[in-house]
């Protein structure tokens, strides 16, 4: 019996940048602003919390302040306030943009919280609003991975599907690991043999698509799979294991 697929984590985690680059924050030039004596907080460096603070209490609604304050906070160390500023972004920010980059901030402070459930539910905001996003899948299913959710790893899948973009190898493999872990071998070999379609140099997809065919009887069609991830991979962590496999199927 093959050895239980393992599910994994993207290569190369996607930086998802939070923007929140409002150029200017100048208190005096928004409505209800008293004079002209206000200061002008420019978003590089970011440096001026008591001016930020200046232009919220001037007019609340202020697109971006609040992001702006947060990440200040954020950097001081305080996730909690950090987070409580993002939050209050996500109520007053206007554009897709603004939305995106408040919710996306968000998820971030909530995971650094530990808060993985609240961290989720920011991610599946941010895909709401900004739906052509990859990178907000990609990462809602790590996060999910790692909590062990893989029902909702195979809904974001489908989300991402639906959103007309290409479906990410490294999110399927890990809806094919739980098929197979479960006994739903042709589930398996079927959620593989699409990985392999959309990246045939994926090694370890291969590897498990041999193994689902295995488990499945069609030892013609593992063969080929097993070999080609030999051919991949000849020195990888599995290649023994694999052509323990291939030698055992030709008697």
């Amino acid at each position: 019996m093959p050895p239980p697929a393992s599910p994994r984590r993207r290569g190369a985690r996607a930086r998802m940048i939070i923007r929140g680059d409002f150029r200017r924050v100048d208190a005096s030039h928004r409505p209800g602003a008293s004079g002209r004596a206000s200061s002008t907080c420019s978003a590089s460096p970011v440096n001026s919390f008591q001016c930020v603070e200046s232009a919220i209490a001037l007019d609340p609604a202020f697109e971006g302040a609040s992001l702006l304050r947060g990440k200040i906070l954020e950097k001081a160390g305080r996730i909690e306030d950090a987070a409580a500023a993002f939050r209050a972004e996500t109520g007053v920010a206007k554009t897709q943009n603004g939305r995106r980059d408040a919710w996306l901030a968000l998820a971030v402070a909530d995971e650094k919280l530990g808060k993985k459930e609240d961290a989720a539910a920011d991610l599946e905001k941010v895909i709401e609003v900004a739906p052509d996003m990859a990178d907000a899948y990609y990462e809602l299913a790590d996060l999910y991975t790692r909590m062990g959710r893989m029902d909702k790893v195979q809904e974001v899948n489908e989300k991402l599907k639906a959103s007309g973009q290409t479906e990410d190898p490294n999110i399927l493999f890990n809806v094919g690991a739980d098929r197979f872990n479960k006994g739903d071998m042709k589930g398996a070999a079927d959620v593989f043999a699409r990985i392999v379609q959309l990246k045939p140099d994926f090694a370890d997809a291969w590897l498990q698509l041999g193994y689902a065919q295995i488990n499945q009887g069609e030892k013609q069609a593992a063969r080929a799979s097993l070999e080609k991830y030999l051919e991949l991979k000849p020195d990888g962590a599995d290649a023994a294991t694999a052509r323990a496999f291939l030698e055992k199927s030709s008697k």
